[in-house]
């Protein structure tokens, strides 16, 4: 083997090896949400918390699937000794988000936020998008 090919296969492996250890690229130029119908967010309003991340150079899809949502909840009541109790459990959601080239998952990130209210668990699961997205 002359030198040139062994040189020209040492850096097509190394590129290889470098490329399959890099981190995958969080960029996409379109958003699919997705639902479950028993869950009370419309698409419009999770859709509205990427748009600002979309990058319509990238061949990449978003897919966004809610796999948990509450809202919270208040208990009054008395216990057994006759004493009034009050309990409150904060709302949240979770989301999946798969990213997508060529129809096929690239990369796949769970995400928890919660809240006292819905306003609070969007708020919250925007700070958490923020740190996903965010441009080093």
């Amino acid at each position: 083997m002359s030198n040139k090919l062994i040189r020209g296969l040492i850096i097509l492996i190394l590129s290889g090896i470098v490329t399959s250890c890099s981190k995958p690229v969080l960029m996409y130029n379109s958003v699919l949400v997705k639902i479950p119908e028993n869950i009370s967010i419309r698409k419009e309003e999770l859709r509205s918390l990427f748009n600002k991340y979309i990058n319509a150079k990238t061949v990449s899809a978003l897919e966004v699937i809610v796999y948990s949502y509450s809202t919270g909840y208040e208990s009054l009541g008395y216990s057994d000794n006759n004493k009034f109790y009050h309990n409150f459990r904060k709302g949240q959601i979770a989301l999946m988000l798969k990213f997508k080239r060529a129809n096929k998952i690239q990369n796949v990130i769970y995400i928890k936020a919660s809240g006292k209210n819905k306003a609070e668990i969007f708020n919250n699961i925007n700070k958490e998008l923020e740190k996903i997205f965010k441009t080093p």
